[in-house]
């Protein structure tokens, strides 16, 4: 067994590069949420390529969950997530498991995630050239108002 590990490592060396492993890890630390994702399918991503890049570079340990959460879900969730992920302790959890649960319970009480997906469709017609209801200024005016009303449950009538 060790020789095929040994010989695994050599191959991985040999054709992604010596630096692969700290590639990957360098992705995961630097890189946001992207928009398309839910938080779920995110984290989920994350943990699978974690888990992969042990796999890339010989004596290497596994990610702690700690770790993925403090130095990739935290860095790099959404700004409209990150006060309620906080107050709500999500940066000091144990597992991922729970962080999952916890920004689901965030984004649905907060509409989070389908407001963020109806800015991420609006921007995408505005580059496809396609018509909201009115001028491009107004188009980016609505995007921008349904993302940032009602994220602390208050209602502010200049954006009702």
């Amino acid at each position: 067994m060790d020789k095929f590990k040994d010989k695994w490592f050599e191959v991985v060396e040999e054709e992604m590069g010596e630096d692969v492993h700290e590639d990957q890890l360098e992705y995961l630390f630097d890189t946001k949420k992207p928009e398309e994702l839910t938080t779920t399918e995110w984290i989920d991503r994350m943990e699978v390529i974690c888990t992969l890049t042990a796999s890339l570079k010989k004596n290497t340990e596994s990610i702690s969950e700690r770790t993925i959460i403090n130095k990739m879900v935290k860095k790099n969730l959404p700004i409209e997530y990150v006060k309620y992920f906080i107050l709500q302790q999500g940066d000091k959890m144990e597992s991922l498991k729970s962080v999952k649960k916890t920004l689901h319970t965030i984004a649905r009480a907060h509409g989070i995630e389908n407001k963020l997906k109806l800015k991420h469709q609006q921007q995408h017609r505005l580059k496809q050239g396609g018509k909201l209801n009115g001028t491009n200024d107004e188009k980016e005016e609505t995007a921008s108002k349904t993302v940032s009303s009602n994220l602390c449950g208050l209602h502010n009538r200049a954006y009702e």
